[in-house]
């Protein structure tokens, strides 16, 4: 599994999760703090990431570009 920190979720844990995933990354790794949610879900798109949040927003992404991240 590939996941990918939204900005909600701290980065700290990317250190934890890292052993039992593929691929963990934080949206400020790769410079995607503080951007759009569509920017984000965009990227993970793009490089095969499920996006890990708690920002209810993303679930309107869902309904409107369909699954996953």
């Amino acid at each position: 599994m590939w996941l990918l920190l939204d900005e909600n979720i701290s980065w700290r844990l990317a250190a934890y999760l890292r052993p039992h995933c593929a691929a963990v990354l934080h949206v400020r790794d790769i410079g995607l703090d503080e951007s759009p949610d569509t920017s984000i879900w965009h990227y993970a798109r793009q490089h095969g990431y499920d996006v890990l949040t708690k920002d209810d927003d993303f679930v309107r992404l869902v309904l409107a570009e369909g699954f996953p991240p």
